[in-house]
C-alpha cells in the first residue's frame, strides 16, 4: 500500500509537497530545517510520508497521543546494492520501526532492526535496538528526521532526512490551529541571570545570587521574590550553574531554592557538583568531556548542555574551568544560555552540532575585549538568524556599551535588571 502511495504521488502530483516541475522539488522550496516554528505532534500527522529525495521510501506513523507514543514503519533499503536475490522481494529491503515518546514539538526516538522473520510464519523475529532518531514537524505537511545507527555488519549512518506528506490532512491543520499562540519571554535578573519562561514552565539561568561589582546585581527584592518563591518563580522546574564561579551563582541560595522546590531539577557542570551533594538526586551533574553534550526533557521543555572552554580575561587563564553552554527550548522556540563561552569556533561549533534547527536568542557575555569585531564575525558566522542578547556587562561601563554598539548594533542591551525580551 505505502508503494502504491509513493507511485501514485509521483503519477499525479498529489499533495502539496509533489506540486508542480519535479525539478523544483528541492530542499529550498519544499522544506527548510531553519524553520522559524515548530508544530506540536499530534495524532493528525499520522499516515504516510515520503523522504525527499529517495524513490519509494519513506514511513507509515502511528501516533498515540494518550500515550505520548509515536511509532513507525520505516520502508528503506540496504546501504550497499543487493548481492543474492530472494523468492520474495529485494534482496536489498530491510524492516526498520522507529518508536518512541513525544512531548511538544520533538520526539526522542529509537531505530529497531526486525530480523529473522519468514512468511505468514510463527517464528519468533528478533528486534534489535541499533540507534536513534529525532523527529520534529514545520507543518501539517513537511518534517524532518535526523538519525544515528548501526547495522549489524559494523556499517553505520546518519543524517537528516526531509519528509513530505502523501495521505491527505484530516485534522492536523485544525488542531494546530486550535492551539494558543505561546511567548517566550527571557526576564533579566543579574549579570548574566535570567528567567526563561513560556508562562507555565520556567527556567532560571545563573540567577540566584547576590553578585558583587563589577557586575549588575541582582536586586534584593528580586533575591527575596526568588526565595520566597513567588511569581515568577513558583513554576520553575531547573535551575541551571553555567560554572563554578561566584558571580554566575553562590551556593546557599541556589541550595535553598532547590530544597523548596522538590519538583524543580539543578544543572551544574561535573566539577560544581560537589558543592551541592546534600540535594541528591535533583542535581543533574552529567560528567561530560570537553565539546560532548547531553539531553533532557523535563515537561514541556528540553535543555541540552554543551561543555565547553572558559574565556581568558584580565590576564586569568581560565581555559581548565568546565562551562556548561545550556539549549532551553521551550513552545517552540530555542535559547541558548552561553555562561563565560570562550568565542571560539571549536566551542561554537560543539554547540550548533548539538541540536537540529533554527536558534531564537542567544545571551552572550559582552565585556572587555570579549566585544570585538573578530568575535562579531564569529557570532554570526555561526548563529546568523538569531536574536543576541549582550549581558554580564560591567555595571555602568560606558566603554562597554560603547563597543558593543559598534560591534553588535542589533542586539538587545542587558544593562538594568528587570529588563524583558519577548520572543
Amino acid at each position: 500500500m505505502f508503494l502504491l502511495l509513493l507511485g501514485a504521488a509521483h503519477a499525479t502530483g498529489f499533495g502539496p509537497e509533489f506540486k508542480g516541475d519535479p525539478a523544483s522539488r528541492t530542499a529550498a522550496n519544499l522544506f527548510s530545517l531553519d524553520a522559524e516554528n515548530q508544530i506540536p505532534i499530534n495524532p493528525g500527522l499520522a499516515g504516510a510520508w515520503g523522504v525527499l529525495g529517495a524513490d519509494s521510501q519513506g514511513f507509515l506513523f502511528d501516533i498515540n497521543d494518550d500515550l505520548g507514543f509515536v511509532f513507525a514503519a520505516w520502508f528503506t533499503y540496504d546501504p550497499e546494492p543487493a548481492s543474492a536475490s530472494k523468492s520474495v522481494g529485494a534482496e536489498e529491503q530491510f524492516w526498520l520501526t522507529v518508536y518512541g515518546p513525544y512531548d511538544g514539538v520533538s520526539a526522542d526516538l529509537t531505530v529497531g532492526l526486525s530480523s529473522d522473520g519468514l512468511f505468514a510464519s510463527s517464528v519468533a523475529t528478533g528486534l534489535s535496538e541499533v540507534g536513534t532518531a529525532q523527529l520534529s514537524f514545520s507543518d501539517c505537511f513537511n518534517g524532518s528526521m535526523s538519525y544515528s545507527f548501526r547495522l549489524p555488519n559494523g556499517a553505520e549512518q546518519s543524517g537528516v532526512m526531509q519528509l513530505s506528506r502523501l495521505t491527505p490532512d484530516s485534522f492536523c491543520q485544525p488542531f494546530v490551529a486550535s492551539q494558543p499562540i505561546t511567548e517566550v519571554k527571557v526576564l533579566y535578573l543579574g549579570n548574566e541571570g535570567v528567567l526563561v519562561t513560556d508562562g507555565n514552565e520556567s527556567v532560571v539561568l545563573d540567577g540566584i545570587g547576590n553578585y558583587s561589582n563589577p557586575w549588575i546585581n541582582v536586586p534584593v527584592s528580586t533575591q527575596n521574590t526568588i526565595r520566597d518563591m513567588n511569581e515568577p518563580f513558583d513554576q520553575v522546574v531547573a535551575v541551571t550553574i553555567s560554572h563554578q564561579h561566584s558571580d554566575h551563582f553562590n551556593i546557599a541560595p541556589v541550595a535553598d531554592f532547590i530544597n523548596q522546590n522538590s519538583a524543580s531539577t539543578l544543572f551544574v557542570p561535573e566539577d560544581t557538583r560537589s558543592f551541592f551533594t546534600a540535594l541528591g538526586s535533583q542535581v543533574d551533574g552529567t560528567s561530560l568531556n570537553r565539546f560532548e553534550s547531553s539531553s533532557r526533557q523535563l515537561g514541556g521543555i528540553k535543555i541540552t548542555t554543551i561543555e565547553t572552554r572558559h574565556f581568558n580575561q584580565f590576564g586569568f587563564d581560565f581555559s581548565g574551568i568546565e562551562n556548561n553552554v545550556y539549549v532551553v527550548e521551550m513552545a517552540g522556540k530555542r535559547i541558548i544560555h552561553m555562561g563565560d563561552v570562550d568565542y571560539a569556533a571549536d566551542n561554537f561549533q560543539a554547540i550548533v552540532d548539538a541540536f537540529e534547527g533554527p536558534v531564537d536568542a542567544i545571551i552572550l557575555p559582552m565585556f572587555n575585549t570579549l566585544v570585538s569585531q573578530a568575535n562579531a564575525a564569529l557570532v554570526a558566522e555561526f548563529f546568523p538568524d538569531a536574536l543576541i542578547i549582550a549581558s554580564h556587562i560591567r555595571a555602568g561601563n560606558q566603554s562597554d556599551l560603547n563597543n558593543i554598539q559598534v560591534h553588535f548594533p542589533d542586539a538587545i542591551v542587558f544593562d538594568q535588571p528587570l529588563m524583558e525580551v519577548t520572543l
